[in-house]
């Protein structure tokens, strides 16, 4: 018994830290460089890679989404994890012309002009 108890906590220490992450993480140097009414959404997707979401709106502007979650877990804890989502609508030249930031709760929400 002594020898399964010793085998389950040594495997608890090696599969007990994990970190996952998805999407591209947004710098605040990155999202600095959005300018309403300039950047274009070509300028977004080379910052941020492919939007994780894109569809049009009731009025017919386009709206994209770009997602970067990232999950850690530890022994005998709960998981830690971060979100941040950039929210964007663009005019029909495809430039930018709303944008919001979100973060997880804690780290409250900011919005663009």
């Amino acid at each position: 018994m002594r020898n399964v108890m010793l085998i389950l906590v040594l495997l608890m220490g090696l599969t007990g830290c994990a970190q996952i992450s998805s999407g591209h993480k947004m710098t605040p140097d990155e999202l600095s460089k959005l300018v309403v009414n300039q950047t274009t959404k070509a300028e977004m997707v080379s910052m941020f890679g492919p939007p994780q979401y894109q569809g049009f709106g009731a009025d017919g502007k386009l709206m994209v989404s770009w997602h970067y979650v990232t999950s850690k877990t530890q022994v005998f804890s709960l998981p830690q994890t971060h979100i941040q989502m950039l929210s964007a609508i663009f005019n029909e030249q495809e430039v930018l012309e709303k944008f919001m930031i979100t973060e997880n709760p804690e780290a409250g929400m900011r919005m663009g002009p």
